[in-house]
């Protein structure tokens, strides 16, 4: 049997068995099986066929994935439905999938997902007064409440909030690159124009700990950032601007940050500092990304030495250049310029230190040089010349 649909590709079934009855407002489906290329699908359970209408109902599945080996599982659902008034439900559901690691290894092989839903769909409004979801086997729990409304137009309107706790990934790792707590995400609006808010804890092995505030509006083309505002460090930073993601993934951002403690990223570098910087950018196909980005100031103290900084530079895929770059601290200064990639470098540099002892404990005397650095990442060459007076290290 094959069953086609304009515009689409002809799906193919290789067989059907069905074993229903009807027996009053009793329906059964005491084995209802249908084979096909992509796997099987055996459905069993009851339902009564009237306005308050208790159902109950179990489908076992096998998916013949592309790339990996097939996939297994069940889904059962248990409830009421009231079709007095439009539709009401009160269902709980429970989904099995096994061989889930076949497809990526940083998933698990079992995971078993549990919750309810709960609510109402009346003309065109599906209200949802509790759906949730918990992953036993990964300790995550997602709960969304609230109001979907124009549902047959095209731009549905919502008034929806998502919570979660114990989100991670990758999920089978006992210390998780990305993790979150706990956490929500409230939109209000139509999809043509609707406002954001995520409140969340995230944290991870190379992300320090921090709370995060997302006040935004947007539409399905760009999101306006009125604030993204991170409390973490012992300190605040804040991102500004647009995003898009028609007719390229694209940014234009502004960054600020105020009494951030770098000793808690580098413990062997105890400091505080502030920052300023801007950044606009795309992400063109093939994922080759041009971006510039201006440094507008970083002051603050390193090594309990004052130290300010600022540069600017251009992002094309790999290569980075550098237009300026200049550290100073005191009477102290470095600058850079040139150009960098993974296999080559090539940079000129000066140094004016005339008074060393700022940038290192007991150094004293004056320090003027230039140079390049060119080679390679992994192997570079400095060439240079220095002059230096009245030298010395206590």
């Amino acid at each position: 049997l094959n069953i086609t649909q304009e515009g689409q590709d002809s799906q193919r079934i290789y067989a059907a068995n069905l074993d229903i009855s009807l027996r009053g407002d009793l329906l059964a489906l005491k084995h209802v099986q249908v084979n096909a290329p992509q796997g099987t699908i055996v459905i069993t359970g009851q339902a009564s066929l009237r306005n308050q209408m208790p159902l109950d109902f179990l489908v076992d599945w096998t998916w013949n994935a592309d790339e990996s080996a097939p996939l297994s599982g069940n889904f059962a659902l248990q409830g009421d439905t009231d079709w007095s008034d439009g539709i009401g439900f009160d269902l709980s559901y429970k989904l099995e999938a096994n061989g889930l690691s076949s497809l990526d290894a940083s998933l698990p092989t079992r995971e078993q997902i549990s919750g309810l839903f709960r609510g109402a769909l009346a003309d065109e409004d599906l209200q949802i007064d509790q759906l949730t979801a918990a992953f036993e086997d990964s300790a995550i729990k997602l709960g969304i409440e609230g109001k979907v409304s124009a549902l047959n137009t095209d731009t549905p309107e919502l008034d929806t909030r998502l919570t979660w706790e114990g989100l991670h990934w990758p999920l089978l790792s006992p210390e998780p690159d990305v993790a979150s707590p706990e956490g929500s995400l409230s939109i209000l609006g139509p999809l043509e124009g609707y406002e954001l808010l995520v409140e969340t804890q995230v944290v991870g092995v190379d992300i320090p700990a921090g709370s995060w505030q997302l006040q935004g509006a947007g539409n399905l083309e760009q999101l306006q950032l009125a604030e993204l505002k991170g409390q973490l460090l012992g300190g605040e930073i804040n991102f500004r601007g647009e995003t898009r993601w028609e007719p390229l993934p694209s940014w234009q951002l502004s960054l600020e940050g105020r009494t951030l403690d770098i000793g808690q990223l580098m413990p062997e570098l105890p400091g505080q500092l502030d920052l300023r910087a801007t950044t606009n950018g795309q992400l063109h196909p093939e994922d080759c990304i041009q971006a510039q980005v201006t440094v507008e100031n970083v002051s603050g103290t390193l090594l309990d030495y004052p130290l300010a900084l600022n540069a600017d530079l251009n992002v094309a895929g790999e290569t980075v250049k550098l237009s300026r770059l200049q550290l100073d601290s005191g009477q102290n200064r470095v600058q850079a310029s040139g150009r960098a990639s993974a296999e080559t470098l090539d940079l000129d540099w000066q140094l004016r230190a005339l008074n060393p002892g700022e940038l290192y404990p007991g150094a004293a005397g004056t320090l003027i040089g230039q140079g390049q650095v060119s080679g390679s990442p992994e192997a570079p060459r400095i060439n240079g010349r220095l002059r230096g007076e009245q030298l010395g290290l206590d």
